[in-house]
């Protein structure tokens, strides 16, 4: 009896010592196995930013010598509408040269050629005058686009060569028509082809204006001299707004348009080699000094 007592006394003991089925080490609790963790969703794949270029912009055309654009014009409240309705034509017109220019122009621009495709087509016809052969316009205060060219003859033995500036008016209905022909008037020097220096309305009437001008030089090309004229269409013809010009020209010109009084009526300035300026201000419908 005393030996079964002692028995479980011992065992007691060793259950509690934590001696039992482990070599006398504690005994190690046996712990739950640990649940997996929910499996977090992957990252959204983000997609490598590459910066969009951002394109650069053509870099603005130069102005173009001796051609003006006044900054304030009455124009631009009146759009024009083209005469005929534009292609994209720009091939070359076959056989243009400076003798049968005026009927392949007028056949090119009834073709919905634009202005400034034909621009493009003279110079490289080697006959539009510089810097600027044809340009479209409202002459006639109709808001329909009118074409004034200028034209030179590569055969002209003057300095600068002879030719002449061509006037297109557009017709309702019945699309472009040849209407006038400029030169200055013969007298005992030759006057190169008229230039386009200004195209605007610059006389707020609606209507656009061209200030043309011709030059004479010297035989060997060092002493020139310059004629302006303000072509404006008025009574169903073309006629010379200027007034006063000397008719010998200037030497060494340079001519501008300016609006000092923002009534979007133009001086017509001309600087002289000696940096003289000759003021000419519209006054009773003609540009006087």
């Amino acid at each position: 009896m005393k030996k079964r007592f002692l028995f479980f006394l011992l065992l007691t003991l060793a259950l509690l010592s934590g001696c039992v089925g482990n070599g006398g080490a504690p005994a190690t609790p046996t712990l739950p196995p640990l649940q997996p963790s929910p499996t977090a969703p992957p990252p959204t794949a983000t997609a490598a930013l590459t910066p969009t270029a951002t394109p650069t912009p053509p870099p603005a055309p130069a102005s173009t010598p001796g051609f003006a654009t006044p900054t304030a014009d009455l124009s631009a409240f009146f759009p024009v509408k083209p005469c005929i309705s534009p292609s994209t034509q720009t091939a070359p017109i076959k056989g243009l040269n400076f003798k049968n220019a005026p009927t392949l122009l007028l056949k090119a621009l009834n073709g919905g050629m634009r202005p400034a495709a034909l621009n493009s087509l003279l110079h490289s016809a080697g006959i539009g005058n510089y810097p600027l052969a044809a340009v479209g316009v409202d002459l006639n205060g109709d808001h329909r686009q009118d074409a004034v060219v200028s034209i030179f003859d590569p055969n002209s033995k003057a300095k600068p060569p002879e030719g002449f500036m061509l006037f297109f008016l557009c017709t309702k209905g019945k699309g472009y028509k040849q209407t006038e022909t400029f030169l200055e008037p013969a007298t005992s020097v030759s006057w190169s082809a008229p230039t386009i220096q200004f195209a605007k309305d610059l006389n707020a009437d609606g209507k656009d204006e061209i200030v043309a001008a011709s030059a004479h030089c010297n035989a060997q090309g060092t002493n020139c001299v310059e004629k302006y004229a303000i072509l404006a269409w008025q009574n169903g013809k073309l006629v010379d707004l200027l007034t006063n010009f000397p008719w010998q020209g200037i030497p060494n010109a340079v001519a501008q348009v300016t609006d000092p009084n923002g009534d979007h009526i133009y001086d017509f300035v001309v600087t002289t080699g000696g940096d003289k300026k000759l003021v000419w201000k519209y006054q009773n419908g003609v540009w006087k000094r």
